[in-house]
């Protein structure tokens, strides 16, 4: 394929749309929307491998605990551009972010007017945002499709005893079909010629790493929202509570869920697999510090106060999800294996942009599918009045 610039299409007109494609993490250049795949009938190129961008911030993570990091290490890395004009400018940005360069700007108002230069240090405070974590609980589905059809097996009865010269009773196993048809979510963001000529840093850039962020917290949210209303609540027993006149815990959480687990999810006819336990921040604390998980009076461990996944102690093999979406009091306990709990389906993202030309304007888009929704409700529980939700500060 020809390489050309990233903004310009084979007959010359200029490309509006950017779309990634989930199957292999790449980034493409379209001049219409990919609904049949990346194909030529839309023109797609592709610009930008995101999987190679993940292996080199691994490597360089690898790089850095072993000794070996220096500046030409970068030298020795794979690019992620697919692109050259695009990954001579990542390059360029590169250079500034990572390796911390210094940059020089205009002095910004009346004080000290001797001074007319200012140092700047390149990266940017406040872009990064939590871990939304939530989606974790859910097995997640990349699709370049809007529509997705989900069968589900209608199992026949079982055996029956037979009475000698009797033929059995003829029967059919079924199926039933789940329609999911991803949500369109958007958000448009304007960049004015001025905005980008007064400021240091890029607004443009900033606004779609932002703006990237805010795809995330929704996934999150909508996934912890959908198991909220679509799963059987079966109240728990009080993890946080004491015998009185001693430090012994009066129930044992363990206990608790496996007597919930080995009645439900894994007492179907599906073969549900417990695998993800879900529960805000807080909960995680007092869960670990149970006496009965601390062995006695073994002092307690870190509090562990970001979201995020981690080992779930007292059940091993089994992963905690800690989100601050989830409930405070309550637990979500989920399959996401073959018997899914639950689904994400994530559809196609996509950049779209114009230019106003009278304005000096650059506007964009960002749009984004995907549906959160319990496709297996029998593989899990929701638990509730596990804890006594603590109060904000």
């Amino acid at each position: 394929m020809t390489k050309m610039r990233l903004s310009h299409d084979r007959s010359g007109q200029l490309l509006e749309q950017f779309w990634f494609n989930p199957k292999n993490s790449t980034v493409y250049t379209t001049n219409d929307a990919p609904e049949h795949g990346f194909n030529s009938s839309v023109d797609a190129v592709p610009i930008y491998d995101a999987s190679i961008a993940a292996s080199n911030l691994k490597l360089i993570e690898q790089a850095k605990l072993n000794g070996t990091f220096n500046d030409n290490f970068y030298d020795t890395l794979q690019s992620a551009s697919l692109d050259g004009d695009l990954s001579t400018d990542l390059e360029e940005f590169d250079s500034h972010l990572i390796r911390h360069r210094i940059k020089e700007a205009g002095m910004i108002g009346t004080d000290n007017p001797l001074v007319n230069v200012v140092r700047i240090y390149t990266q940017l405070q406040g872009l990064r945002d939590r871990d939304y974590s939530g989606v974790e609980l859910m097995k997640r589905v990349t699709t370049e499709e809007l529509i997705m059809n989900f069968d589900k097996v209608l199992k026949m009865e079982g055996l029956e005893q037979l009475p000698e010269m009797t033929m059995p009773r003829a029967k059919n196993i079924a199926y039933d079909r789940v329609l999911a048809e991803t949500n369109k979510y958007g958000m448009l963001i304007r960049i004015s010629d001025e905005a980008i000529r007064k400021n240091v840093h890029n607004p443009y850039q900033d606004s779609v790493t932002v703006a990237g962020t805010k795809v995330a917290q929704i996934k999150s949210f909508n996934s912890i929202a959908a198991l909220d209303a679509g799963l059987t609540t079966v109240a728990g027993t009080p993890w946080d509570t004491f015998v009185s006149g001693t430090t012994r815990s009066t129930n044992n959480p363990t206990l608790d869920i496996t007597r919930i687990v080995s009645q439900s999810i894994e007492n179907t006819n599906v073969g549900g697999d417990w695998t993800m336990f879900g529960i805000h921040q807080n909960g995680g604390k007092i869960y670990d510090t149970n006496y009965f998980l601390l062995g006695g009076n073994k002092p307690s461990d870190t509090a562990v106060t970001a979201p995020g996944t981690r080992p779930m102690k007292g059940f091993e093999g089994k992963t905690m999800v800690n989100d601050q979406f989830i409930p405070q009091g309550d637990a979500f306990l989920t399959d996401v294996g073959p018997e899914a709990t639950g689904i994400l389906l994530e559809g196609p993202s996509r950049i779209a942009t114009k230019v106003d030309e009278f304005l000096d304007t650059r506007n964009y888009a960002i749009i984004d599918h995907h549906l959160a929704f319990v496709l297996n409700p029998i593989t899990g529980v929701k638990m509730t009045g596990v804890y006594t939700p603590l109060s904000p500060p």
